[in-house]
């Protein structure tokens, strides 16, 4: 298939099993050799047997893609038609729907991405160069680009977030929920790079670049209850509201001050937000 540099077997990949950033076995990529029962193949599917195995079935259909998700690969990247990912879905395997600096399938697959699917399906960047990342942007790019073509934004931000979460087996992350990790991402609107985010109680600008000491948005906020942050200028900040990682956290911009904001974190959620009496700040409802 490539040359890889390596020869990596079974026994190579056993004693990794259990690290803690070990989720599964990566792209198997050697579908023809799980077809045709070539020894080593079997031996690596079988000692991950049970565990997530990320697979490539290009262009399989009927009983050869049948025969790669009955070896245990449970998600794919090489969806190239409508069709094709339609048939994957209902066989079920998790698409992941591509879009590289080379590889480009996310037009072609937006009939797919609505609502009814986009439980099942997650985004790709197999492989995106750095200047397409500079300049056009990475995951964003795919949502922002989705939404243009017409696919329904809760489809595609489900797909970009808990789905993918859901796809892999990270039950800590993905959703906006008590409990599970505050990685959010705070927009302007649905078509837009993020203004700010929040991974893990830290509040992040949309450069990457951590937030300076004495920065507002690096200060301790206390959680109102069942509410939210404050309005800090027009900036938009985001906290994690708590030490247990309350992850339904401030993300307040200048359009707070119309009295609604659109919060879209790990999985889009509208909320609405009425001002409290003053030196309150501001609390948050969901209304869809």
């Amino acid at each position: 298939m490539e040359t890889a540099g390596a020869r990596l077997l079974a026994a190579d990949l056993v004693p990794l099993m259990d690290h803690p950033r070990v989720i599964g076995l990566a792209e198997f990529m050697n579908f023809p050799g799980l077809l045709f029962k070539d020894l080593g193949c079997l031996e690596k599917l079988q000692a991950f047997r049970g565990r997530h195995v990320d697979g490539r079935a290009p262009l399989l259909r009927g009983k050869d893609l049948n025969g790669c998700i009955s070896a245990g690969i449970r998600t794919g990247h090489e969806a190239t038609s409508a069709e094709g990912a339609l048939e994957k879905l209902r066989k079920g395997l998790r698409v992941l729907v591509r879009e590289g600096s080379v590889s480009k399938d996310l037009h072609v697959l937006i009939p797919v991405l609505t609502e009814r699917h986009a439980p099942f399906l997650a985004f790709c960047t197999d492989d995106r160069n750095p200047p397409d990342i500079a300049e056009h942007g990475h995951l964003e790019y795919m949502i922002r680009t989705a939404i243009a073509l017409g696919a329904p934004p809760l489809a595609v931000y489900r797909a970009a977030s808990l789905s993918a979460a859901e796809a892999f087996g990270l039950k800590d992350r993905g959703l906006i929920a008590p409990g599970k990790r505050a990685d959010i991402a705070v927009i302007d609107t649905l078509d837009r790079r993020a203004q700010f985010g929040c991974d893990t109680g830290r509040a992040v600008p949309a450069t990457g670049l951590p937030v300076p000491a004495g920065d507002p948005a690096s200060e301790d906020h206390r959680p109102w209850h069942g509410g939210c942050g404050p309005v800090r200028g027009d900036r938009a900040l985001a906290y994690c509201c708590g030490s247990n990682a309350l992850p339904l956290s401030a993300a307040v911009n200048r359009r707070a001050r119309t009295g609604q904001v659109t919060l879209w974190g790990s999985v889009a959620r509208s909320v609405a937000r009425r001002r409290k009496p003053k030196g309150k700040g501001l609390s948050a409802r969901p209304v869809g």
